[in-house]
């Protein structure tokens, strides 16, 4: 299946997975008793081992996703998966194992199903956004270091040579929900270490759309022509405009996650 310029896409999200969150399902989190990745990461090397996480973490993702559920899900018409992935998939960053074999299984199933990838790259260390999602609750630096930048962009580079040949590969999503200004002060997301998370704050829009040229070009001159680069919008919808045409790219989306239930908040269109 090719999704073309003008082709629906029809997919659906494989949170918890890759990428733990504990309101989808709390098993994993029940040793640790942790409200995040990250720390229940630290709590397992802490009190076991990392070999103990990895087998924990092993046990979770052998039977939270199957060649089955890609089958189920191409039988109901969908045409493509997002799968959100951590910084650490490729097991360089000490105390958090890998996942890559699971993403390189994944793109197996797609050719098996006929279901189209979208990589998105879910967290980032120091986290993006403070959500539970970003791996680290509470805590928001990720922006502030230039070295968790360049490592943001390297895992990038580093994802798009591995599939760039792989005919099921649709997408690459830059980052999942880089905060806006609003939304990072609008939520309580209470940290576990308060030193940890001293300085924290929103991911500047100026700084994003830096950001954004700066992985568009490094993956763009790695990707076919044809597969699309993906931008989350930093819950700032109404602030984008024509900037990446202006901007000169190519082949690029626009994401926007609506939140319903906080839609009469002014969410989208803060700093």
């Amino acid at each position: 299946m090719v999704l073309g310029i003008d082709e629906r896409i029809d997919g659906v999200n494989l949170g918890n997975w890759l990428v733990l969150e504990k309101w989808m399902d709390p098993k994993p989190f029940t040793r640790s008793a942790e409200d995040d990745e990250i720390w229940m990461h630290r709590t397992h090397v802490s009190l076991w081992s990392e070999r103990n996480l990895a087998e924990e973490l092993r046990r979770h993702r052998d039977a939270y996703i199957t060649l089955e559920d890609f089958r189920i899900i191409a039988d109901h018409g969908l045409n493509l998966v997002r799968i959100p992935i951590p910084y650490f998939i490729f097991g360089d960053w000490p105390g958090h194992p890998g996942c890559i074999a699971y993403l390189d299984r994944a793109f197996r199933w797609a050719r098996e199903t006929g279901l189209k990838i979208m990589i998105d790259l879910h967290t980032v260390p120091g986290s993006q956004n403070g959500f539970d999602n970003g791996g680290l609750t509470g805590v928001c630096k990720w922006a502030q270091n230039p070295d968790l930048v360049e490592y943001a962009l390297n895992v990038l580079e580093r994802l798009a040579r591995r599939y760039r040949d792989e005919p099921t590969l649709h997408s690459i999503e830059v980052l999942n929900e880089p905060v806006s200004w609003s939304v990072f002060h609008g939520t309580s997301n209470t940290a576990k270490d308060v030193r940890e998370a001293s300085g924290s704050t929103h991911v500047p829009l100026r700084f994003l759309k830096r950001f954004y040229r700066d992985a568009y070009a490094r993956l763009r001159a790695i990707l076919r022509p044809e597969t699309i680069i993906v931008f989350h919008d930093g819950f700032r919808l109404l602030r984008w405009g024509d900037w990446s045409r202006r901007a000169g790219m190519r082949n690029v989306m626009l994401d926007t996650h609506q939140y319903l239930i906080a839609m009469e908040e002014p969410l989208f269109a803060g700093p």
